[in-house]
């Protein structure tokens, strides 16, 4: 590909054009995907280690709900808060919490003695 003669596509940056025409990858490029897989793992094993935990078994509706909202105000915006509950109407509740306030629900598992959830906190209570 010679972009000499016209316009060079909007997607290619101007200095990447050699590197399209030799065939090799932008040094920038090298290895990136790579780097970030293994960045992500250590960083969800980091949040993993670091949750907080809320044991909420043997309560009803709204109790774990309203435990974790309290435990999250607590919180500083990015951690995460694993919730374990044997409530039945808690798999509908916590996505439904979590989308109205704002945090990002991680993980929703069935275990033995019930759920686990696993939230982040979000930057701002709504």
């Amino acid at each position: 590909m010679d972009f000499s003669n016209g316009p060079r596509p909007p997607h290619i940056p101007r200095n990447c054009t050699q590197f399209i025409t030799s065939g090799r990858r932008p040094a920038w490029r090298a290895g990136r995907s790579a780097g970030m897989l293994d960045r992500l793992r250590r960083l969800s094993y980091a949040q993993h280690m670091n949750a907080e935990t809320l044991d909420a078994r043997g309560m009803l509706c709204p109790l774990p709900v309203l435990r974790a909202r309290k435990r999250l105000m607590s919180l500083a915006c990015g951690a995460v808060l694993e919730v374990w509950t044997d409530d039945p109407a808690a798999i509908i509740d916590m996505p439904h919490f979590c989308a109205q306030s704002g945090h990002a629900l991680l993980s929703s598992e069935e275990i033995a003695t019930g759920h686990r959830f696993r939230i982040r906190k979000g930057a701002t209570e709504r």
